[in-house]
């Protein structure tokens, strides 16, 4: 059984501590003691026999004979001879069934089986983060290592935990949107007031028709600003949690250019509630250290390695939010990272830029709001 530092990601180690035996790490200071009886069982999936035989191919020139199937009664079947033992001993017959249609049948079940030595990749990471989650129950910070560190996130957002991790523009609380208690919980950590609706992050463009309305919208405009550091705010469509921002017909998308948080909502395979990782009215937080206050309200903190000394105060802004809520218009409801690329693929797209002097749906990931500005040259197009 192999475990992964969380801190890290290397190979983890048992040595004799203090008071126990503990998991340790050769790369850097992570221990963590061992308190029960640790366990893993894997047991090896066997060939089929056709596979042993040498494929499917293999019984396409045999003979048949007169044997009777005891699965379908069926009186013929193909026959192969091996020597499996040695020289001096009788080789060994091998029969398959001739009757085609219950060969099919046998495939079709074959394929059909979901034990966890046929399930597919992202299932066996999330089982695999289970497993880890358990024998590491006190562990609450993670570094943004690959998918075995998203399946840890993926494993405490299912489970209607809290956490917090790093997106393509601030550091995000992250929780269940469909999930009412993660939603109310994320309102207390962040001391944030519930008349300011929480934007949701998912993980492909194409999954956005399924939490709101985009039929109005410009061919390739999605594509062209997703992913990347842009909040847009669309009309709703039912199918999103009725208990995420009630009585707010828009809600406010993210997919951020960032693999860590897709990855993670791609193993979820439904929308995550994302806001700024401070509380309400702090500024934004660039680093795990800077919303430090906040950790023990947390079920998970995931960090990647940063230096604090490269850190840009501009990158506080956030993402630029846009609302594309009137068919044929967009309006700029908070100028961040990416702004004025986001406005140049608005007008390219023939919208007409509105300005709106309200953030009428409230959506992003700060609580601060700017006043926005188009470029004037842009300004120029538009108005042309």
């Amino acid at each position: 059984m192999l475990l992964f530092c969380p801190t890290c990601g290397n190979v983890l180690h048992v040595e004799e501590g203090t008071v126990s035996m503990r998991f340790a790490c050769n790369t850097c200071p992570y221990i963590s003691n061992i308190n029960r009886r640790v366990s893993s069982r894997t047991y090896p999936k066997l060939k089929e026999v056709d596979d042993v035989l040498g494929g499917s191919a293999a019984w396409e020139n045999v003979d048949s004979t007169e044997e009777r199937c005891p699965k379908c009664s069926n009186m013929r079947a193909y026959f192969m001879q091996i020597q499996t033992r040695s020289a001096d001993e009788p080789m060994t017959t091998f029969y398959k069934c001739c009757n085609p249609q219950f060969m099919r049948l046998l495939a079709f079940l074959r394929s059909r089986i979901t034990s966890p030595n046929t399930m597919g990749p992202i299932k066996s990471q999330l089982l695999s983060a289970k497993q880890t989650i358990k024998l590491l129950p006190e562990n609450k910070q993670w570094f943004c290592g690959g998918h075995r560190s998203a399946a840890v996130a993926a494993e405490l957002l299912r489970k209607g935990k809290i956490v917090a991790m790093p997106t393509d523009t601030i550091y995000g609380l992250a929780g269940l949107a469909q999930n009412d208690a993660s939603v109310a919980r994320l309102y207390e950590i962040k001391k944030r007031d519930e008349s300011k609706p929480l934007a949701i992050c998912l993980w492909d463009v194409d999954d956005i028709e399924n939490w709101a309305h985009v039929e109005d919208l410009p061919d390739g405009l999605l594509q062209a600003l997703l992913p990347g550091p842009t909040t847009l705010v669309l009309k709703r469509k039912s199918s999103l949690n009725p208990h995420l921002n009630p009585g707010v017909e828009n809600v406010g998308i993210r997919i951020p250019k960032y693999d860590f948080i897709r990855s993670v909502v791609r193993m979820l395979n439904q929308p995550i509630a994302l806001t700024s990782a401070n509380e309400s009215n702090a500024p934004s937080s660039l680093h795990p250290e800077e919303f430090q206050s906040l950790w023990p309200e947390l079920d998970g903190v995931f960090y990647e390695k940063m230096n604090l000394g490269t850190i840009k105060e501009s990158w506080r802004r956030g993402s630029t939010v846009v609302d594309l809520t009137v068919a044929g218009q967009f309006s700029i409801l908070r100028r961040g990272i990416g702004y004025q690329t986001t406005f140049r693929v608005l007008i390219e797209h023939q919208l007409t830029y509105h300005k709106k002097t309200k953030n009428v749906a409230g959506q992003g990931e700060e609580d601060s709001e700017d006043e926005s500005k188009a470029p004037e040259e842009m300004k120029a197009r538009a108005s042309g």
